[in-house]
């Protein structure tokens, strides 16, 4: 039975056991934590470049052809400011000589999800 489970040649008496608490114990070490900081890192970075390239285009001219399809209440061209604050959301001011307004949309590749809006009225 006993070669059944050190079929590589070590005795019993070879193998050597560590406590989970002692200082021989294999841990995680500084370069293993920094890779998976980096991972993540990398791949909140990487989000946040995609909401930037694709999202904020996206969700800025949805937010003005949804004005513009509403003209009838604004007195010139709507202009669009979009950001994207942190990865998957993007904030959009807009406005005219008549209004201005902030949104915040949850955007998730193709979709996006309008969260808030703040309108304020200029006279």
């Amino acid at each position: 039975m006993e070669a059944l489970y050190l079929d590589c040649g070590v005795r019993r008496s070879q193998l050597m056991r560590v406590s989970l608490g002692s200082a021989d114990a294999p841990v995680m070490t500084r370069s293993h934590a920094l890779r998976h900081i980096g991972v993540a890192l990398a791949g909140y970075l990487a989000l946040w470049g995609i909401t930037a390239t694709l999202g904020v285009p996206q969700v800025r001219e949805s937010v003005l052809d949804t004005v513009r399809a509403g003209a009838g209440t604004t007195t010139g061209e709507p202009k669009a400011i979009a950001t994207a604050p942190v990865p998957l959301l993007v904030r959009v001011h807009y406005g005219d000589r008549s209004f201005d307004a902030v949104e915040w949309h949850l955007w998730v590749f193709p979709v996006h999800i309008r969260l808030f809006t703040e309108r304020f009225r200029i006279f």
